[in-house]
C-alpha cells in the first residue's frame, strides 16, 4: 500500500448494503479549510483524493470504519475527485 492511501467506502446513503470500496489518498484539511467549514457551522476532517471515474456521486464516506458526511467535492486537475468530508452528528 502506497504512503496516505486507504481504503475507503463510499456509501449513497446512511445503512447503505451495498457501499463502492476503493483506495483513495487520505490528508487532513488544510487549516484555511478547517476554517472555512467553522464558518459554515461543519466539522472538516480529511480530503479524500481518488480517481474521478471511480466517484458516483456517494455522500458518505468511511475512512477507518467511522462514517463522515461529504460537505465538498472538488474535480481537480486531470482525472481526480477531492472529497472533504466532516464529522456529523448521527452518522
Amino acid at each position: 500500500m502506497y504512503d496516505n492511501h486507504k481504503l475507503i467506502k463510499l456509501y449513497e446513503e446512511v445503512g447503505d448494503n451495498d457501499p463502492v470500496a476503493l483506495f483513495a489518498k487520505v490528508k487532513s484539511v488544510s487549516a484555511d479549510e478547517t476554517v472555512r467549514a467553522e464558518q459554515l457551522g461543519l466539522k472538516a476532517k480529511y480530503q479524500l483524493t481518488l480517481n474521478r471515474f471511480e466517484y458516483g456521486n456517494q455522500m458518505y464516506a468511511e475512512v477507518d470504519g467511522r462514517m463522515y458526511a461529504v460537505y465538498r467535492i472538488y474535480e481537480a486537475d486531470g482525472d481526480k475527485t477531492e472529497l472533504y468530508i466532516e464529522d456529523k452528528l448521527g452518522v
